[in-house]
């Protein structure tokens, strides 16, 4: 995985940055390599109770 050039960077730079990040992101989407928002969520929900436990033991 790329590291993101900071805007501050040469604009060019971070230009042809994003215009990579683009394309490879159609191109996923093209050969349906693709994540449901349901699937996120669900997975974002099991992420927040695994935490919620974790700092109640600690609490």
């Amino acid at each position: 995985m790329n590291t993101t050039p900071r805007k501050s960077d040469k604009p060019d730079k971070y230009r042809e940055w994003f215009d990579r990040e683009v394309s490879l992101g159609l191109a996923d989407l093209e050969a349906g390599r693709v994540v449901s928002h349901e699937s996120v969520m669900a997975d974002a929900e099991k992420l927040i109770v695994k935490h919620a436990k974790h700092r109640k033991k600690a609490a």
